[in-house]
């Protein structure tokens, strides 16, 4: 979806959900390291070739204790460079743009919530859902469909924007609108 009708439904839905990670800014991560780092956590349940991080969590998600230790190792590969981050100028243009004028932003994002709060912390988008709050990861969306019984918006108000097929998927199983961040143009903003 391109244009004119991307342009007004990033205006003029209710909601805006944004994706971190490549939509807003470009973080530099270390994630073959912290691939090894899951696959040496929890062994022989994830194979590091050709895996994405995501599938780490999809393989211990009934296992709260290494939940927890793979989100601290998470957070910290996340913060360890997270000064070196640098702004995807059309999503966040068009946050701004948003937020400026009141209209409702959210996140729903893989990231850890420490690295998502240092990146956005206070600037008003909420709620908020991180890698933290999910029990499975993008693409499922369970993320999207929790925050849809946060705030009592039903699909055809939000709209989601993402870089990702996971993003796209998530937006698809929970009935709401998808747009590239690339699709984009940040000088509909100015």
């Amino acid at each position: 979806m391109v244009g004119k009708d991307a342009r007004a439904m990033l205006m003029e839905r209710e909601m805006v959900i944004f994706d971190l990670d490549g939509t807003l800014y470009d973080l530099q991560v270390d994630w073959a390291g912290l691939k090894g780092e899951f696959h040496e956590l929890i062994g022989g349940e994830f194979d590091v070739e050709g895996r994405y991080i995501m599938s780490a969590y999809r393989s211990v998600k009934e296992r709260d204790d290494l939940k927890r230790r793979m989100l601290g190792l998470q957070a910290e590969y996340e913060l360890s460079h997270i000064d070196d981050s640098s702004r995807v100028e059309s999503g966040i243009a068009c946050a701004e743009w948003r937020l400026k004028r009141g209209l409702r932003c959210s996140i729903f994002s893989m990231n850890t919530e420490r690295a998502v709060n240092q990146l956005i912390g206070g600037l008003g988008f909420s709620p908020v859902i991180t890698i933290d709050s999910v029990k499975m990861p993008k693409p499922s969306p369970e993320g999207l469909i929790r925050l849809m019984d946060m705030i009592g918006i039903k699909g055809d108000d939000l709209l989601f924007v993402g870089n990702s097929d996971k993003d796209a998927g998530s937006a698809a199983g929970a009935g709401i609108d998808h747009i590239d961040v690339r699709e984009i143009d940040q000088e509909w903003f100015k």
